[in-house]
């Protein structure tokens, strides 16, 4: 299976949505990925099995880029 990005989500909630979105597709939880900032990492619930990326966050401190360019940065 390839890498894909199922979207961006304002909320926890909405990413716990397509979290089950995308495991009732018959995706594994062991290969699902949430990207987000440490603070937020900091914040999920231990029971959300999924795992959790802020390398983005910690490679580009301070730098402004886009939702994409961080797309792009953690997908390669």
């Amino acid at each position: 299976m390839s890498k894909f990005v199922k979207g961006s989500y304002l909320t926890f909630e909405e990413a716990r949505v397509a979290i089950d979105e995308v495991v009732a597709e018959g995706y594994d939880k062991n290969l699902i990925t949430l990207v987000t900032n440490r603070e937020t990492a900091d914040t999920l619930p231990n029971d959300l099995d999924v795992g959790v990326s802020t390398e983005h966050a910690d490679k580009h401190d301070g730098e402004d880029e886009s939702f994409m360019d961080k797309v792009k940065m953690f997908l390669q």
